[in-house]
């Protein structure tokens, strides 16, 4: 999930950098993407089921 985080952020950097995609969308998607990997780390650590 990290990596695959880290790839979207480079993507998205890479896409300000060359003007194609706006500031307010590039913060949305690393909002969304920041929440969803928060939320998986904390479904990781704190999963009641006993493996």
């Amino acid at each position: 999930m990290f990596s695959s985080s880290g790839g979207l952020t480079l993507m998205t950097v890479v896409g300000m950098v060359a003007g194609q995609l706006p500031p307010a969308l590039a913060l949305v998607l690393q909002a969304f993407v920041a929440g969803g990997s928060l939320l998986n780390l904390l479904v990781f650590v704190f999963d009641p089921r006993d493996d």
